[in-house]
């Protein structure tokens, strides 16, 4: 059995991809809550669930270069998440408005019918942007983190020992041999 002479580092791409996760879902559900409040679709609000994105994946400190990626794709789903959701809701108000009673998934149903409406244009470049952010957030802390792990890193030494056979010795001219 051989033993592991220094432990192994981790990345925190599975840790950075799962509170990045909950902080989408968290960011989605904020929004789709403004969107029933306020009866009003705030694009803006998905670079906001881009940037809680971004920030909960740093908190775990990754050095996967890997989790840029994730954070952006995260950031997409909380935005369409958090739009379509609020959707729902709004249509779940406004139809029980008129005294009549649907459940979410019917709701769901009917905003998935007008998806068209729902999801445009300008709302998926906000998405983008959103994504961009968290991209550009999580890229810098990750350079940032494995430039700081290089520094503080101790220099390998020297495998071969001064005299090794595989060691050119000092002063020796190719062009003399």
């Amino acid at each position: 059995m051989s033993e592991i002479s220094q432990p192994a580092r981790k990345s925190g791409l599975v840790a950075g991809s799962l509170a990045g996760f909950v902080a989408a879902i968290v960011g989605a559900a904020l929004y789709a809550l403004f969107i029933k409040v306020t009866q009003w679709q705030m694009p803006l609000a998905t670079i906001i669930i881009g940037l809680l994105v971004a920030g909960a994946i740093m908190a775990v400190r990754p050095t996967s270069r890997l989790l840029p990626i994730s954070a952006a794709l995260l950031a997409i789903v909380g935005g369409a998440l958090g739009t379509i959701g609020g959707y729902v809701l709004v249509t779940v108000q406004a139809v029980q408005a008129i005294g009549r009673s649907v459940s979410y998934g019917e709701a769901f149903g009917l905003v998935n019918d007008h998806l068209d409406q729902v999801v445009t244009v300008r709302a998926m470049l906000y998405w983008a942007a959103g994504a961009v952010v968290a991209f550009g957030s999580v890229s810098w802390r990750i350079r940032g983190n494995r430039s700081q792990a290089a520094a503080s890193a101790p220099l390998a030494e020297d495998p071969l020992p001064p005299g090794s056979l595989f060691q050119p010795a000092k002063n020796q001219n190719p062009t003399n041999l």
